[in-house]
């Protein structure tokens, strides 16, 4: 039987207590590396700071510049645009000239009446018995007498027939209708002719009082010349009002296109 050896080794203790430093160094030079790290620290400072100004003063070169560009190019606009205003200079005074024009033609032609159109509205609405021998057409507002009360035509009553049954003369009538306001009146229309009849006379009044533009109607005379069965000679007379107006130079437009 061997007899065999058994190292045991202890367990190694290890310290973690910090052991005391020694400062070999002399304060002097700690003095000396400290000014140093401070002066390489303001060295830095310094030149970062160098650094920045001279970005900010190379980003407001290039934003001058934009600038100045900008400018160049605004300056430039303008007076491309002042030179093509100056072309159309004649414009504005061509629209004062339109414009005084279409007021002399609301001056001029304001109270124009087309004649035709009424004379061709008139000759539809004449009876046959009616025979129109003179037109006279008179400018100017007119009251061409008093109005019955009932508004209507007042025919007067015709004179007792003679022996051989002819009857006599009408008195004048009333104008037909109340008259509207005198201003809306542009001028009267008086028309002598001859009837059949005193009765035909009286369609003729009523007739020509619904005719557009026409208002008071009434006959100042209504005779037969040879007092016997013949034709019946009368005068009618009629206020013509502003219905009668085209309208055509009215508008702001003066009638110009």
């Amino acid at each position: 039987m061997n007899n065999t050896s058994v190292l045991e080794l202890a367990p190694t203790v290890t310290s973690t207590t910090p052991l005391p430093a020694i400062n070999l160094v002399p304060g002097e030079v700690a003095v000396q590396r400290a000014l140093r790290r401070m002066q390489v620290g303001l060295v830095l400072a310094v030149l970062a700071a160098v650094a920045t100004v001279g970005g900010l003063d190379v980003l407001l070169a290039g934003s001058q510049q934009a600038a100045n560009r900008d400018l160049t190019v605004g300056q430039q606009r303008s007076a491309r645009l002042q030179a093509e205003a100056a072309g159309y200079a004649s414009v504005t005074a061509t629209y004062r000239e339109v414009d005084t024009a279409r007021n002399t033609l609301r001056t001029a032609l304001g109270q124009e009446v087309r004649f035709s159109r009424f004379l061709a509205e008139l000759s539809a609405t004449v009876p046959a018995s009616i025979q129109i021998e003179n037109m006279t057409i008179t400018q100017g507002a007119a009251s061409p007498g008093a109005v019955t009360p009932s508004g209507t035509v007042a025919a007067g009553p015709a004179a007792p027939a003679s022996p051989g049954g002819t009857a006599g003369t009408a008195s004048p009538a009333g104008p037909a209708g109340t008259p509207t306001a005198a201003a809306s009146a542009l001028g009267t229309l008086t028309v002598t002719g001859k009837a059949g009849s005193h009765d035909d006379v009286a369609a003729w009044l009523d007739a020509i009082g619904k005719q557009r533009g026409v208002r008071d109607a009434y006959f100042s005379t209504s005779s037969r010349p040879d007092g016997g069965a013949g034709y019946v000679t009368f005068t009618s007379t009629a206020v013509l009002t502003s219905q009668l107006l085209s309208g055509r130079y009215a508008g702001d437009d003066g009638g110009l296109p």
